[in-house]
């Protein structure tokens, strides 16, 4: 954040925390957090600290994403014993905040000295001061600042229809008694087709939520602000929401603040949300309602995240979600679908009265009612169609009276299909509202320039920016009032300021202007990308006019127009140009942005980087990239880590959550250029002689894509759309290609996006056959990357064909790293792993399990002495030992897993961050040999082992719920411990996400301990219990598992038991 501060007064003797604003103030629910930082806290409570309740209105809003409070002292001041002081003489401070998030604001205040930020320009009494790298306040003001870098949900306001009583009542008591079913879902999904009201019902299930005590926080996906998109922002939106609301949670919030920073997604679900929740002691979840989930680009990361979540999650928060269909596109079991149907025509005659009520009728006359019901009828259930209709006429149209309107819209409806309907409704409402050609070329102009807009521009600004007259957009502007289903902003922004298209209308509006196929009679298209394209031509106009500048320019010194220009260029280039492949670049080379950006000279490019990077958010240096003419093995870190992502019986052959094997170089991959010796720019001087333009404007965008960072962000997508227009300057270039699939790889990863995954594939495979001289590389890296990120889509969505080709990609990755080649290693564990996974899921001949052990061992002796990556090798060939066992008995394999595990043990000592899976391992080794060869000292050295296991994983610990498994599943073979056990295991199936995909695994041992516990105590409701269980985990266990005729096993002994019961009744 950068502020301005400057001395506007002389320091008064004392003052008081309840002072007035100064006239210049904005008022106090505009104020940036710091305003009333300065004035109100002096201290951070301590966590014991009592929390005083916070003020509750006494009427309940109908929309909670709306209904914001206009002082941060109902958020923070709640939460804290804060107390009013006078403060000794300090300076009266004018802050002008040109924060990303509240830029422009201006305020006075008052305060005392600890770290703020940067600070561009200060005046303190006579002396002014420039530059200055770091402002302070007071110590008891680090609350105050934690809480404002949580991002704010947009404000969204206007025309929304209210909710019509009795409308849904049936959809709100399914919805609320699915809430109160304490062993019901952690999600419930609403899905319809577009325009049947969702977010209306989402608005009113927040209400009936808030009223009830029961709100958590009420988040729509569709308005999130242009900055705060990725699934962490959501998450931290959310949490404000929640201390909004619950300002007692705010402790815990501003705790997973401090402790959360790049912790994986569903942790900080656990920290922001769930933790804080459970920290109001309350008898009762809470809920968290999500709005428009389809809409929303990185849906499939937020969804997985809150799936995985531990069942014990579902006691403090759940979670309602409304969208057209489900976003995972596949059955979850931790999220209830529930289909929203159309509502009757009775309701939908109900809603036409109410809202033809304000309609100016010609003559006073109101409509018959026989039109109204065929209004109904025409709009099948579908509100939006209803309130474009009614928007239309309750507008003054000065060429047609409403009853001319309401007789063409019948007249022209009764003839059509319903796909056609709403298509034809939104041609014929755009003819009446502009019904000339020019004024339908103005609007196309408009909608052209809006459509693709990335955030908010002042209305002269966006006129500047794209050359359409003031007038014509504020005409514009008004006329599309009929089509508009937010308003965002208060009523002084009405008018002032231009908003994305995908901010104001209906998604079915905009499906409407981007489909292709619309017949042409009811077609009014806008195509997305010209609008990707006609705005990145705004941005190259726009950059010259400015740059290169005489002096050196910041953020500060730019308009609004010129911020988005250098922001949002290579946003608007990636998606609105010709995309390449490698020897196919003809489209693009003849496009008009190509031709652009090859007049622009390097200099201009070069102040844009520097630009980009300071509004974007990137580190402080750009490196450039030299391309792929060198030996960069070295310069990715290649290494083997540690992957708990798919275990799926890999490292971990007995279950899912270990996560000691997978090592792979996604997870620790590095751009090719991170650590190269730059040579393609100096400080904005042109091109080395034997570098041509194309490969320097390359070189430039890829050093700009490395300042982005690497996880998962809201700058992202900066990243991936610099390299995708750096490949379009480079098409043969194997290294810019292998840079671009990895970073959509990390975007996949996070998002758990369809097309990420897709586009990582096919930019690898790229990368792959661009390969011209293999000498200069690696050459067994560019399969290996595809093989990778073909594993990955394989867990993310189950494809058959991918797994098969990762296996012979990993086999040709390692058939170019012969033996003694770095990296042949991480091939040889990486292929073992591959095959491992086949095995594991579709079973398996002998060859098959004997390769993977071979391979296994190879990789085993290709660490030198002492290396760190020992002990995981080690289980991991003893995890494969296991397998084989499995499958043929033999203790010999037994034996050698065993004893590989003890020698895992022996590296990790105490304090070790491994030993605790380590131990785990081999107390799982310890108990198969038990139950092999009934050895009485291999269970007790079992249940030892797995003990000291178990005091290494605190609650919270990733590994704990397998630990947990182990020794219930050591436990459950003594009598006297079958209690333990069943409880143990109770708890490890816990905190077992519902749609993991091994929680079969936990069941199968749950089931077990359940029959045992029956066959000692004869309870009929234990057999009833374990019968339901191996058949829970029957339905989830993959049909060829290497496991699964152990679970049929198990279930013939359960139908036999419950047979003989029967018969012993009878």
């Amino acid at each position: 954040m950068t502020s301005r501060f400057e001395l506007v007064g002389v320091p008064p003797p004392t003052v008081s925390s309840d002072m007035p604003p100064t006239p210049n103030a904005k008022p106090p629910g505009k104020q940036n957090i710091l305003s009333r930082v300065f004035s109100r806290f002096r201290r951070a409570p301590k966590p014991q600290d009592p929390v005083a309740p916070a003020p509750t209105s006494t009427q309940a809003s109908g929309s909670q994403t709306r209904g914001r409070s206009t002082t941060l002292e109902g958020e923070l001041g709640a939460a804290y014993n804060c107390v009013p002081i006078l403060q000794p003489q300090v300076p009266t401070i004018r802050v002008e905040d040109h924060s990303k998030h509240h830029h422009g604001v201006t305020y006075r205040t008052h305060g005392t000295a600890n770290f703020v930020g940067s600070v561009a320009n200060a005046t303190f009494g006579p002396n002014p001061v420039t530059t200055i790298e770091r402002a302070f306040l007071s110590s008891g003001n680090e609350a105050m600042l934690l809480w404002d870098t949580l991002p704010k949900q947009r404000d969204i306001g206007g025309p929304e229809n209210e909710y019509l009583d009795g409308s849904r009542e049936d959809v709100v008591q399914d919805t609320l008694g699915w809430f109160e079913d304490p062993d019901s879902e952690l999600g419930f999904l609403i899905q319809g087709a577009a325009g049947l009201g969702k977010s209306t019902l989402a608005r009113h299930l927040t209400h009936r939520l808030h009223a009830a005590g029961r709100l958590a926080a009420s988040v729509s996906l569709s308005a999130l602000p242009s900055d705060s998109r990725s699934p962490s922002s959501v998450v931290k939106i959310a949490a404000r929401e929640l201390g909004r609301l619950h300002p007692e949670a705010i402790p815990a919030i501003l705790e997973a603040i401090k402790s959360c920073e790049a912790a994986p997604l569903v942790d900080q679900f656990e920290m922001f949300l769930t933790a804080p929740v459970r920290s109001l002691g309350l008898p009762h979840p809470l809920a968290v309602i999500f709005d428009a989930v389809d809409e929303y680009e990185s849906h499939s990361a937020l969804i997985n995240a809150f799936s995985s979540l531990p069942a014990t999650a579902s006691s403090s928060i759940r979670f309602i979600l409304l969208g057209r269909s489900n976003p995972r596109g596949r059955k979850n079991d931790a999220i209830r679908l529930y289909p929203l149907q159309p509502v009757s025509s009775a309701t939908m005659v109900r809603f036409l009265r109410k809202q033809l009520e304000d309609v100016p009728w010609e003559h006073g006359k109101r409509y018959a009612e026989a039109r109204i019901t065929k209004l109904a009828e025409l709009a099948n259930g579908l509100f939006i169609w209803a309130r474009v209709v009614c928007s239309l006429l309750q507008k003054r149209l000065s060429r047609f009276s409403p009853d001319n309107v309401l007789d063409s819209i019948l007249d022209s409806q009764r003839t059509l299909g319903d796909s056609e309907q709403i298509a034809m409704l939104y041609h014929q409402v755009i003819m009446l509202l502009f019904p000339d050609s020019e004024g339908q070329q103005l609007f196309q102009e408009y909608l052209t320039a809006t459509l693709a807009l990335q955030e908010s521009l002042p209305i002269d600004e966006f006129s500047a920016f794209t050359n359409l007259p003031t007038r014509v957009i504020e005409g514009i502007q008004g006329e599309l009032k009929a089509f508009q289903i937010r308003k965002l902003g208060g009523a002084k922004d009405e008018g002032a300021q231009v908003h994305p298209a995908r901010s104001l209308f209906h998604l079915s509006f905009l499906e409407y202007l981007e489909c292709a196929s619309t017949p042409a009679h009811m077609a009014f298209h806008v195509s997305l990308f010209d609008s990707h394209s006609r705005l990145a031509e705004f941005c190259l106009a726009e950059l010259p006019r400015f740059l290169p500048s005489p002096r050196p320019l910041s953020p500060l010194d730019l308009y609004s127009r010129r911020r988005y220009a250098i922001t949002y260029l290579m946003v608007h280039i990636h998606h609105g140009s010709p995309s390449v492949q490698p020897g196919s670049a003809e489209e693009w080379e003849h496009s008009t942005l190509c031709m652009t950006l090859r007049q622009c000279d390097s200099e201009l490019l070069q102040r844009w980087a520097d630009l980009v990077v300071d509004l974007v958010g990137g580190a402080p240096t750009i490196e450039e990239y030299t391309g792929g003419g060198r030996d960069i093995s070295g310069d990715i870190g290649e290494v083997d880590a540690v992957d708990s992502s798919d275990t799926h019986g890999d490292h971990d052959e007995k279950r899912a959550k270990s996560g000691s094997e997978d090592p792979e170089l996604a997870d620790n991959n590095e751009f090719m250029a991170r650590n190269v010796d730059h040579d393609a720019t100096d400080g904005g001087k042109a091109p080395k002689a034997d570098v041509n333009h194309d490969t320097w404007v390359a070189q430039l965008l890829h050093g700009v894509a490395t300042t982005f960072g690497e996880e998962y962000t809201s700058r992202s997508a900066f990243r991936t759309s610099c390299l995708e227009v750096a490949v379009r300057f480079r098409p043969h270039d194997a290294g810019y290609w292998y840079d671009l699939g990895w970073a959509y790889h990390f975007v996949a990863q996070w998002s758990g996006s369809v097309k990420a995954h897709d586009w990582a594939v096919i930019a690898l495979q790229n990368a792959l056959w661009g390969v011209d001289d293999p000498t200069q590389h690696d050459p067994g890296r560019f399969p290996y990357a595809l093989a990778t990120a073909l594993h990955k889509r394989f867990w993310a969505f189950g494809r058959p064909e991918d797994l098969d080709q990762s296996i012979a990609l990993h086999r040709d990755a390692l058939s170019r790293r012969p033996p003694g080649h770095p990296q042949r290693g991480l091939s040889l564990n990486n292929l073992a792993r591959s095959i491992g996974t086949y095995v594991m899921e579709r079973g398996s001949r002998k060859d098959e399990i004997d390769e993977m052990i071979s391979l296994q061992r190879e990789a085993l002796d290709f660490l030198p002495q002492g290396h760190e990556d020992t002990s995981m090798y080690l289980y991991n060939l003893a995890a494969k030992l296991r397998c084989r066992y499995e499958m043929k008995t033999s203790m010999v394999d037994l034996e050698e897993a065993i004893r590989l595990g003890r020698e895992a043990v022996a590296l990790c000592p105490s304090g070790h961050p491994a030993r605790a899976s380590a131990l785990n391992e081999l107390a799982w080794d310890l108990t198969i040999k038990y139950k092999a060869q009934d050895d009485s000292g291999s269970l007790e050295e079992a249940i030892c082992v797995s003990r000291e296991s178990l005091s290494l994983c605190p609650i919270g610990n990733p590994e704990r719920p397998n630990i947990l498994d182990t020794l219930a599943t050591a436990l459950h073979f003594v009598q006297d411990h079958l209690t333990e056990a069943l409880q143990l295991s109770r708890e490890s199936l816990s905190l077992i996400p519902r749609n993991h995909s091994y929680r079969w695994e936990v069941m199968s041992i749950v089931a077990a301990i359940l029959l045992s516990h029956y066959e000692r105590s004869g309870s009929a409701e234990d057999l009833e219990e374990a019968t339901s269980v191996c058949e829970q985990a029957l339905s989830l266990c993959p049909p060829n598992h290497i496991r699964r005729p152990r679970l049929l096993a198990l279930q013939a002994k359960l139908v036999e038991a419950t047979s003989s019961t029967s018969s012993f009744k009878s």
